[in-house]
């Protein structure tokens, strides 16, 4: 999976600028349609009880917003 360091160097572009640009898509009230390519949308996730794995035990998550990628046809 390619990082923000790998997108600057394919882009030629330096890694603030790269971080600017996801920044801006991730504060968007609307979707970012970028044709021939795909759709990146903003989703706020609830907040949940998840478990340890390793020891069962319950810790709480809490809300956050991530950035979703939907590729296009």
């Amino acid at each position: 999976m390619a990082g923000i360091k790998d997108v600057s160097k394919a882009a030629n572009t330096d890694e603030h600028q790269v971080k600017a640009v996801f920044a801006a898509i991730k504060a968007s009230p609307e979707p970012v349609i970028i044709k021939g390519f795909g759709t990146f949308k903003t989703v706020t996730r609830k907040a949940r009880t998840a478990r340890n794995p390793k020891t069962g035990e319950a810790i709480q998550v809490p809300a956050k917003t991530v950035l979703t990628f939907k590729a296009a046809k």
